[in-house]
């Protein structure tokens, strides 16, 4: 879990380096909502 939680922490970061300003926010809304789903996506599947 540690690793997954990393690993999207550093795509934020990526997202907010790269495209500043707004395009940043909603990037970062998307790659959240991604995860949210597949988070309970999961949790469903089990």
């Amino acid at each position: 879990m540690n690793y997954v939680r990393m690993f999207y922490t550093a795509m934020s970061r990526f997202v907010r380096k790269h495209y500043g300003g707004a395009n940043a926010g909603f990037f970062n809304f998307l790659i959240h909502t991604g995860i949210w789903l597949r988070t309970a996506l999961t949790a469903v599947m089990r």
